[in-house]
């Protein structure tokens, strides 16, 4: 877990160094930062007396050491034309409310056959699932319990799904079509996306099948476009690997998987 350094350097990166770039971007026309006060021991134990027996992984309480969330906004200028598009946030303890699973559906947790997250041991094929593999992998999701990361996202849910016993959880995103897939396996590591991502449109999407949409794509080209470089690479090759995983491309297409 990361020690509180690690945190506070993670929130320095937040609140100096990206806001920063965005003020400093030619085509920002507006950054609103919104501050606020440190968490109480009081509220963190408030919230797992709530979901007991469920406890908040040591970054988390340490980010919440800081500030109780975060909410970055800020709107980019278009031919004479103000929009909303970047937002960064994460919600306040109180607001990290449990998201109702359907646990049964496999087709919405497949990304667990091929070992994200290192659930279940992964399987190259579909077709080399045996049903004893199938319940074995209900069973293990039996014990999920998932809660709102970001409730300012429109375009899917963003999870801490605790799947790892009681104080372990990992950061997945639900898409609209209501399959679950892998970001990261800690709190930390996700902060570090988001920053990274600027909060722009979509951003999650580069971790889905369907990828980012076009629209998303111009966005990173203006703003990130080393990140983007970054997102499609790995894109391609999770692609890969879940084709294959399908049998609908030959194992040569693929070269490595991650």
């Amino acid at each position: 877990m990361a020690p509180m350094a690690t945190v506070r350097e993670m929130w320095d990166e937040m609140s100096l160094n990206v806001s920063a770039f965005l003020q400093g971007h030619a085509g920002v026309s507006k950054l609103s930062f919104q501050e606020r006060a440190a968490v109480s021991a009081t509220g963190v134990q408030s919230w797992e007396r709530t979901n007991a027996p469920l406890t908040l992984p040591e970054d988390l309480c340490n980010f919440f050491q800081i500030s109780n969330g975060i909410q970055l906004r800020w709107d980019v200028k278009c031919l004479g034309e103000t929009t909303a598009l970047g937002c960064m946030q994460l919600n306040q303890v109180s607001a990290m409310t449990e998201i109702k699973l359907n646990l049964d559906d496999d087709e919405a947790w497949m990304e667990m056959m091929m070992g994200f997250g290192d659930l279940v041991p992964a399987h190259p094929t579909l077709a080399g699932i045996s049903q004893e593999d199938w319940q074995r992998a209900r069973q293990v999701r039996s014990t999920f319990r998932a809660f709102d990361l970001d409730s300012s996202c429109l375009s899917g849910r963003v999870a801490l799904l605790f799947c790892h016993g009681t104080n372990n959880p990992q950061v997945w995103f639900q898409d609209v079509s209501c399959q679950w897939f892998f970001l990261c396996k800690t709190f930390s590591d996700y902060f570090r996306l988001l920053v990274m991502h600027l909060g722009l449109p979509n951003w999650h999407y580069s971790f889905t099948e369907v990828g980012l949409d076009p629209a998303s794509r111009q966005w990173f080209r203006l703003l990130s476009p080393e990140r983007l470089a970054i997102d499609l690479e790995a894109s391609a090759e999770l692609n890969a690997r879940r084709k294959l995983f399908r049998g609908e491309t030959p194992s040569g297409v693929l070269r490595r998987a991650r």
